[in-house]
C-alpha cells in the first residue's frame, strides 16, 4: 500500500502511539489527502491551490479538505 511508504503518514501514526491528537496537518508535500488514523485522529495534507485547489478548514469542531 503506497499510505505505508509515505513519511507524513508513518510519522503521524508513531507520533499518536505517543499522544493523542483530534487532527494531524501537513502541508509541503502537494498531495491533497484526508484519512482516518489511530484513536480516530485525522490525518490532512492540504495539497495546494497551484495544481489541486486544495485547502483545509477549521469549523471550530471538524477539520475539512476542501477544493475551491
Amino acid at each position: 500500500k503506497a499510505d505505508e511508504e509515505e513519511y507524513q503518514l508513518i510519522f503521524a501514526n508513531e507520533t499518536l502511539k505517543q499522544t493523542h491528537y483530534d487532527f494531524i496537518l501537513f502541508g509541503h508535500r502537494h498531495i491533497p489527502l484526508s484519512k482516518k488514523l489511530a484513536s480516530n485522529a485525522l490525518f490532512v495534507n492540504l495539497g495546494d491551490w497551484i495544481l489541486h485547489y486544495s485547502y483545509a478548514e477549521f469549523d471550530g469542531n471538524d477539520v475539512s479538505l476542501k477544493k475551491y
